[in-house]
């Protein structure tokens, strides 16, 4: 983990949020939203949540990989964190229940 609550405004008035944890994996920075595990949100707002966090620092991505002491070519990688034990952790559990989109 580098850090969390990373804020994606430089300006207080900005409508987007923060990101809750940015991870390395080895691969690249993980930007993770992170659901409670009582949380009332579906699992679907948190994923396009960290799409969209994604999307706005690639628009700014050398400055902020630099903040990290990241290399400019650092992937920028969506993620999502849920509780196991949550309905969203039982939801992916069981995600073979669910039809593909092939």
């Amino acid at each position: 983990m580098l850090d969390y609550e990373v804020p994606l405004k430089e300006k207080q008035s900005s409508d987007h949020g923060d990101i809750d944890v940015l991870c390395w994996n080895g691969d690249g920075l993980l930007i993770t939203e992170v659901k409670a595990y009582n949380s009332k949100h579906s699992l679907l707002k948190a994923i396009l949540q960290a799409f969209t966090y994604t999307s706005l620092v690639t628009t700014a991505k050398a400055r902020f990989t630099r903040s990290f002491k990241a290399p400019d070519e650092t992937k920028l990688i969506p993620a999502v964190l849920v509780f196991e034990n949550a309905d969203e952790g039982a939801n992916l559990r069981a995600i073979d229940r669910y039809p593909s989109a092939r």
